[in-house]
């Protein structure tokens, strides 16, 4: 994931869809848009984010949920405070998602 995100695993290594519980701390800077096949679903259990879709920002607020395609230029930060959220991708999502956690300082 990004500088700032702490996450746990909610499903097991060998499901079609992965699970995680993430926490998103408030960077100076928002993350940049990333494109990658597949599709995220997220709750905000807690705190608030910024969902960048292309030009789109939406805010979404504790207990409200969001759905897209990772086709769809997109990035998630905290707003103002800490967020907590869980986080539902496919496998083409797990791999991206993955790769990413895996960068150098990431």
């Amino acid at each position: 994931m990004w500088s700032g995100t702490t996450t746990w695993p909610l499903s097991r290594p060998t499901s079609t869809k992965t699970a995680i519980k993430m926490r998103l701390e408030p960077a100076a800077e928002p993350h940049d848009p990333q494109v990658h096949m597949g599709h995220d679903w997220f709750f905000v259990l807690s705190g608030q984010v910024r969902l960048t879709l292309g030009d789109r920002q939406i805010i979404v607020n504790t207990g409200e949920a969001a759905e897209f395609s990772t086709m769809t230029p997109h990035a998630i930060d905290a707003v103002e405070d800490p967020a907590e959220l869980v986080m539902v991708f496919d496998r083409e999502g797990h791999g991206a998602h993955l790769h990413r956690s895996a960068e150098p300082g990431a």
